[in-house]
Formats: structure tokens, C-alpha cells, sequence
């Protein structure tokens, strides 16, 4: 991994910085109680892929709301970059917009953007062909709409 992506990585978790929900609903027919409770139970930064599979790929739509997403969302981008989620990675990388990131704070918006210039930086450096064009409408989708923030 290329030392910009590893930066932009660290700035997600420094830069969302929304408390660890108490809680984390989701749809009944969708997840569990155990599955719930894991995501609450370990912190952010311990949680593994397979905590959050599930969560990434229903996050927003069935499983939590914008804010629990926030907290999460450092992780699910390292868990995304490193290919450890079975999620599509257009999936995960296009969560934001679900969650009205346009509404973020500043600061998240911005982290975002560096993670999508790392994205590329690393694209442009280790060029994974069969990776390609989902990397690049994944880091289409964290940027859409954020401009300068």
C-alpha cells in the first residue's frame, strides 16, 4: 500500500470522530441480535470483516442510519481497501451518498476526498486489471458531489 493511501486511511479515523452508537437497529429478517450487539460490543478499530460484511452491505438501507455509518465508515474503508469485505466495493464506497454526505461536517467530507486521491494514487501505482474499473466507480462514488469542501 502506498504511504498516501496509508495517510488518507489514518484520516478517516481521525476525522470522523462520531461516538460509538449504544445501539445499532436493524431489520429482523436482515441481521441478528448477536450480529447487532458485535457491532457495539468491540470497538471500531478491533472489528473485523466478519462483523462487518452484513453491516456493509445493508448499512443505511436496513441496518443503522447515517450516523451509526459515520462511526463506522473509517473502518469499512481500511476493511475495503485491504479486500478483506465480501461487500462490492461500489457498494461500501457509494454509502456516503445514501447517508447524505453532502450534510457532513466539513472535516468528513474532506478526509473522504483524500481517500479518493490516495484511491487513485495507489491505482496509478499498483495496478490491479481486474480491479480496476470497481476502484474507479467506487472512488466516483465516495467523491460525487463533494467538490472543495
Amino acid at each position: 500500500m502506498v504511504a498516501v493511501l496509508r495517510k488518507a486511511l489514518d484520516e478517516q479515523y481521525a476525522a470522523f470522530t462520531t461516538p460509538r452508537p449504544r445501539v445499532v437497529e436493524g431489520c429482523v429478517c436482515c441481521t441478528t441480535s448477536a450480529q447487532l450487539c458485535a457491532l457495539v460490543d468491540v470497538p471500531r478499530e478491533e472489528l473485523s470483516a466478519d462483523h462487518l460484511n452484513s453491516y456493509a452491505q445493508k448499512a443505511i438501507s436496513t441496518i443503522g442510519g447515517p450516523s451509526d455509518f459515520r462511526y463506522f465508515w473509517p473502518r469499512l474503508a481500511e476493511l475495503a481497501v485491504d479486500g478483506k469485505l465480501t461487500a462490492d466495493r461500489e457498494v461500501v464506497f457509494g454509502k456516503p451518498v445514501y447517508g447524505k454526505h453532502l450534510e457532513w461536517p466539513q472535516v468528513e467530507r474532506k478526509a473522504m476526498l483524500s481517500l479518493a486521491a490516495g484511491i487513485g494514487d495507489w491505482l496509478a501505482r499498483e495496478v490491479i486489471e481486474d480491479q480496476v474499473d470497481s476502484w474507479i466507480c467506487a472512488v466516483g462514488l465516495l467523491s460525487e458531489g463533494i467538490g472543495d469542501p
